[in-house]
């Protein structure tokens, strides 16, 4: 039976544990090898685009569901609605700062920013250039742009076929979702894996220039240096979604020895805001 409201969903306490899409791109303690491999195997946008506006979607479905709830089940619940703000956001991000190398990816990265974009306001012209910066909406002409939503159209259903987007927690999956907000991220863990990343970008910069390197040696180290960086960028994404202090700012990182294109600063800019925003909304609901 389809729930009229909260109160009628069958919650599951037994789902598997919540990890946002950021969290799960980021490499633990990584080799050169393991750089080299990222880099050549980079994650399906399609995929990640479509958690993303899933999350959106349990949102949505979250307040159509309370029109007809209690009270005080609403404000049992609200949590669920936090965690996926933040799942959200960290689907989005992801979306931006992962290259999107393939047509399908491209058409997946447009789409996401073109729904962010309805959610800014129209004379907050900074925030929107980001928003068209970060997601390459101004970007290809017509033909490719058709070519990039054929794609798109047949790579989707493919995932979705395929049951290709992972493990998704709905509403009914409140124990897992709320145990996922109550776990903010560790910032001095991800300070030191962003400098661990720095370092390895730098290390492998030195060895590319070594003598007598195999064209194959040169070909690995040239895709971990590239992964390297990537995932020196997904560690800032997260930096940036989670910091909340003026003294752990990000112009140390947006000015820093690894240059972001300015899709990337863009894109780190804008993690920056939303983390901020979505921070604050759940203050304000915590002391209500």
């Amino acid at each position: 039976m389809t729930p009229a409201s909260l109160s009628d969903l069958a919650y599951d306490d037994g789902a598997p544990e919540v990890i946002d899409d950021l969290a799960a791109l980021q490499l633990v303690n990584p080799t050169v090898k393991d750089y080299a491999n990222f880099a050549r195997n980079l994650p399906c946008l399609v995929q990640i685009a479509e958690r993303a506006f899933f999350y959106a979607n349990q949102n949505r479905r979250f307040f159509e569901l309370a029109v007809a709830t209690p009270s005080e089940v609403i404000a049992a619940d609200v949590a669920s609605v936090h965690a996926n703000v933040l799942l959200h956001n960290a689907a989005v991000i992801a979306v931006a700062v992962i290259p999107a190398l393939r047509p399908s990816d491209r058409h997946a990265r447009r789409q996401v920013g073109h729904a962010f974009l309805e959610r800014v306001d129209d004379d907050d012209s900074v925030v929107r250039k980001d928003v068209r910066t970060a997601f390459g909406l101004d970007e290809g002409d017509a033909a490719n742009l058709s070519a990039d939503a054929l794609a798109f159209a047949a790579a989707r259903a493919r995932t979705i076929a395929d049951h290709g987007l992972g493990q998704l927690h709905r509403l009914e999956h409140r124990a897992a979702l709320r145990s996922f907000l109550s776990q903010p991220a560790d910032l001095d863990a991800l300070d030191r894996t962003i400098q661990r990343h720095q370092r390895a970008v730098e290390n492998i910069a030195v060895a590319l220039e070594a003598a007598e390197l195999s064209p194959e040696d040169c070909q690995v180290l040239e895709a971990a240096r590239a992964g390297a960086t990537l995932q020196y960028w997904v560690a800032v994404a997260r930096f940036a979604l989670s910091h909340d202090h003026q003294d752990r700012g990000l112009s140390y990182l947006l000015h820093g020895p690894i240059a972001p294109t300015a899709q990337l600063y863009s894109a780190i800019e804008i993690a920056d805001e939303i983390g901020r925003s979505s921070r604050k909304m759940i203050r304000e609901h915590a002391s209500q």
